[in-house]
């Protein structure tokens, strides 16, 4: 199974009108990969 994290869309993420649920703990390098492409564009946007 794979999936994809849309890190670029997380301020229209609402998860309970979403009906989301928990699957499984993304591993430590995903977490932080997105960490970084979030970051990446705050920077963007505030340059």
């Amino acid at each position: 199974m794979s999936c994809v994290i849309m890190c670029d869309q997380v301020k229209v993420l609402d998860v309970k009108n979403r009906n989301a649920q928990f699957i499984e703990r993304a591993p430590i390098k995903i977490l932080q990969e997105v960490a970084d492409i979030a970051t990446g564009f705050i920077e963007v946007l505030t340059d």
